[in-house]
Formats: C-alpha cells, structure tokens, sequence
C-alpha cells in the first residue's frame, strides 16, 4: 500500500521497456524466487495502488533484463516522505498476491503537492529484482525497506 503522512499519493507511469543493464539498487526480488523462471519473469512484480488495488509494473515473460520507471508525486503539500509497498502474482487485489515489502524514499524537498518528482525504477535481471530512486530535481533522497 502506498502510505503518506495526510493523503494519497499520486502515481505516473512513465516508461515501460526492455534492455536494462546492470543491477543498481535494493533488491526485491531474489534470483531464487518463483517470479523468475528460465530467464524471465514468470509472475508480474508490481504495487499497490489506492483501495488496495494491484498495479502490475513489470510483466511476465520480460527477458531478462528488462526495467520499468515510475514517478511518483506528493498528495499534499510538505509531504518529505512516500511509502510503496511491492507484490508478485496475478490478482487484481494486492493482498491476494505475495507481498515481497515495504520500500520508503525520505528526504523528499518539502514543496507544494505535485511538485517533487521521483521516479522509481524496477529492473529484473538474471541477480533479482533490484528498485532505486532518485529525486528528478537532483535532491538527495534515501530508499530503504521498511523492516
């Protein structure tokens, strides 16, 4: 689930594609998980979006490797923090599918609502499924997973 502080965030799929190169970022996904099979991705990798729906991000049968980035933006004004929550499977409801865990960016600028860009990029090679962030800005940002 995406969490914030007051409200929602707002979410902007940007760029889906193949052809990534090397792995930079927090895994996700371990290369042993059932999500890869044989070189791809046999289940979608994806979050949870407003209601508790499942928005598929990265989708099965990518060779590896393959990447999708994602911006996201602040719902209210001030808001330093986003919270995203990722799942593997196939059910259009997130808590049907395998939570793989929580993923918090800090040190967003505090600006008016919409106004920080980061955008998130999953990249799924034959080491995993890695995630990183960055503010569009080129404010310095923190990604950790949530315990």
């Amino acid at each position: 689930m995406i969490h914030c502080s007051k409200a929602r965030v707002l979410i902007v799929l940007i760029l889906a594609g193949c052809g990534a190169s090397t792995p930079d970022g927090m895994i996700v996904v371990e290369r042993d998980s059932p999500a890869i099979q044989n070189g791809a991705l046999a289940q979608s990798i994806g979050i949870e979006t407003h209601d508790g729906v499942f928005a598929p991000l990265l989708e099965p049968g990518c060779a590896m490797p393959c990447e999708t980035t994602f911006n996201f933006s602040t719902a209210v004004d001030d808001q330093v923090e986003i919270s995203v929550s990722f799942f593997r499977g196939a059910a259009s409801r997130a808590s049907e599918n395998h939570a793989l865990g929580i993923f918090v960016v800090t040190g967003i600028p505090a600006k008016p609502r919409g106004q920080p860009q980061i955008a998130f990029t999953l990249l799924a090679s034959d080491g995993g499924v890695f995630l990183s962030a960055e503010d569009l800005s080129g404010a310095e940002i923190r990604l950790a997973r949530q315990p």
